[in-house]
């Protein structure tokens, strides 16, 4: 029997009529009409009593159809539970544009040579603020994301990443001798922040208000809403830039950018990865977790040997 003319049949059931029956199920009268036509004679047994206004089951109906519904009920089940499957093939991650420059490009290609099956990975970029916000309404099922002062992460923390370093840094061409330089120093020099709710802006701004100086005392401050423009801007020697380790190391190691060490500016930054209340694991979720962690530490080892 076939499923399509099982519905049909239990959709005349309930609405007493071919037309109605038809239109719940998207399809003509006519084809309605043929398919419980043909399931008779495939059965050999009327299964509608047609001689009233409203249609009725016969005795052979009812038993057809107590039958059908249990059929139908399955097959529906089972297509619910494949849709879930297939919405397990869905993963959707999310990190700061720091982490992403550093580590991104690495992750999605590891991974995607282990699950080419997966045909809906979703990766973003956010300020720590909008991850937390899409991780707690499920926009995104797993985020990195840097512990920023004002932004602490409570619950949800998966895994704690190996540390990175905020560093101050600017183009040779500026003219700043790295030994021995002070804030002050560099004060007379523009200074290439990010849009606002950024963490490097975040923790430069806490910094110097510690210090007891503030941001706008550089000669100029440059904001940037992209991170990459922002690294141009630093390497082409607009300003001086506020960056993570991770994402100069290129530039440092082949001396296109130098290092300041400025007392009162070391900053350690801490990163986790982190799930949302409705995250749901599988295999493929443990093995992007997995990727992250390795990927991490392999850009830290590579970071440390430079």
């Amino acid at each position: 029997m076939d499923i399509d003319v099982l519905k049909s049949l239990v959709a005349v059931a309930d609405t007493g009529s071919f037309s109605r029956a038809a239109t719940s199920l998207c399809i003509s009268q006519s084809a309605a009409s043929k398919r419980i036509k043909l399931l008779e004679e495939q059965l050999g047994m009327t299964l509608l009593d047609r001689s009233g206004p409203v249609m009725q089951l016969t005795p052979a109906g009812k038993i057809v159809v107590k039958n059908a519904r249990a059929v139908v009920e399955l097959c529906n089940r089972c297509v619910d539970e494949l849709n879930v499957l297939r919405q397990n093939k869905k993963l959707t991650f999310c990190c700061t544009a720091s982490f992403g420059i550093s580590h991104l490009p690495l992750i999605v290609r590891r991974f995607m040579d282990q699950h080419p099956a997966v045909n809906n990975f979703s990766f973003s970029l956010k300020n720590p603020e909008k991850i937390i916000e899409g991780l707690q309404n499920d926009t995104f099922q797993i985020a990195v994301v840097e512990h920023c002062d004002n932004l602490p992460i409570h619950g949800n923390e998966l895994v704690r990443l190996p540390n990175d370093v905020m560093v101050l840094v600017g183009a040779p061409s500026l003219g700043i001798p790295v030994s021995e330089v002070s804030l002050n120093d560099l004060l007379s020099r523009n200074i290439c922040i990010r849009a606002a709710g950024c963490c490097s802006r975040s923790i430069l701004e806490n910094k110097m208000g510690v210090l007891g100086r503030s941001v706008d005392e550089f000669c100029k401050v440059l904001t940037y809403d992209d991170l990459n423009m922002k690294l141009q801007a630093v390497l082409a020697g607009d300003g001086l830039g506020f960056i993570v380790r991770s994402v100069a190391a290129e530039y440092l190691a082949d001396g296109r950018l130098l290092a300041y060490n400025v007392t009162g500016f070391e900053q350690p930054l801490y990163r986790s990865i982190l799930v949302g209340p409705g995250f749901i694991p599988s295999s493929e979720s443990d093995d992007l977790i997995g990727i992250i962690i390795d990927v991490a530490n392999q850009v830290r080892s590579t970071i440390q040997e430079k």
